[in-house]
């Protein structure tokens, strides 16, 4: 009796100790939930290469293996409007919702955007700017090497506005450019205002403009300027990033087949898409794809605790890629010489018509 009286008091103790050790919190404790980062985004209005740079961005985080990592809200998502001319208003709505508490990092969209942002930016929130007009020469950043705000980056292109004009001027060979603007300075800067103007005055070529674009840029603006331009003697148009260009909202149809009509040289720039379709030939100085993973790069060594944004580099791999299309050639009477089809990155052979579902206005 004393023996299992023994051999009992032993394995009650033995089980006793068992259900201590796996009782305490180093045993049972459930591994806690990876955080999943919550990230705002803001834009001025909608615009096609918005939605662009924003899903590349969404791409080049999946491809690194943080999709489940990170989340885009709808609750989050903030698009303000086009035509905010009550700029009080408009800061007052982007310091709300700079004060939330509710986000990790915010993505800032274009221009107009980012300048307020950063003008009520109190650096708490990583801010990261995406499609930015120029943002060395627009003030937005310091230099190649300071953002001017540890809470803050962004991505420098190459900026070569001139060096378009150049080109687009040597093989054409226009004396009046039309440009079109919305007279604001960022309407200006989107419209290449001061290149156009440097450029024509350096290699001897008039820019007639046309500035009286609403602030939303609508489509019957863009034509009546393009009525007016060539009325003006304009002998060539350029086509900026302009809201009626904007081929998930806009059919420019008309617009290209005045300048058809006219013989008029068309050139689009930081647009493959109007190449594609309409324009006579284009120049991107970027790739959207190649600007969306170094984002995504950033954004990874941000919420990953690497370094803060204004510690990150912000130049981004850049190239300069020309492209043609020779149906538009033949309509507007330019003949392409043959060193050009040679090195162009990309050629149309024909105007591809636009599908029913790009705009829904077809």
């Amino acid at each position: 009796m004393g023996k299992l009286f023994s051999g009992t008091c032993c394995l009650l103790l033995a089980l006793a100790g068992w259900v201590l050790i796996c009782s305490s919190p180093a045993v049972f404790a459930a591994t806690p939930p990876a955080k999943v980062f919550r990230i705002a985004y803001l834009e001025t209005g909608p615009y096609w290469s918005f939605s662009q740079a924003l899903q590349h961005i969404r791409d080049g985080l999946r491809e690194r293996g943080w999709e489940e990592k990170v989340e885009f809200p709808e609750d989050l998502y903030f698009s303000l409007g086009w035509g905010s001319e009550d700029q009080k208003l408009y800061r007052q709505k982007v310091h709300t919702i700079l004060q939330r508490k509710d986000f990790d990092l915010l993505i800032c969209m274009g221009l107009d955007a980012t300048r307020t942002v950063l003008a009520e930016n109190d650096g708490r929130i990583p801010i990261v700017g995406v499609e930015i007009s120029r943002p060395l020469s627009n003030g937005i950043v310091k230099s190649p090497t300071d953002s001017g705000a540890i809470n803050f980056t962004t991505a420098l292109n190459q900026e070569s506005g001139r060096f378009m004009f150049l080109v687009f001027h040597q093989l054409v060979g226009f004396r009046r450019l039309g440009i079109m603007y919305h007279d604001s300075p960022v309407g200006r800067s989107y419209g290449y205002v001061d290149d156009a103007r440097e450029t024509g005055r350096d290699v001897g070529f008039e820019v007639v403009e046309y500035n009286r674009l609403g602030v939303e840029e609508p489509f019957a603006d863009c034509l009546a300027g393009l009525k007016d331009l060539h009325d003006r003697g304009a002998d060539a148009i350029f086509i900026p990033n302009l809201n009626c260009f904007d081929l998930s909202e806009v059919d420019p149809t008309p617009f290209y087949r005045f300048a058809e009509e006219k013989k008029l040289p068309t050139f689009a720039a930081d647009d493959r898409e109007q190449v594609r379709h309409f324009a006579l030939m284009g120049m991107n100085q970027y790739d959207p794809a190649v600007t969306g993973e170094f984002h995504a790069q950033q954004i990874i060594d941000i919420l990953s605790g690497k370094k803060k944004p204004g510690e990150l580099a912000m130049t981004a791999p850049y190239n300069y890629r020309v492209f043609l299309n020779l149906e538009t050639a033949e309509k507007v009477g330019v003949e392409f010489e043959h060193q050009l089809l040679i090195t162009a990155d990309q050629i149309f052979i024909h105007q591809e018509p636009l599908k029913k579902d790009q705009t829904g206005k077809n």
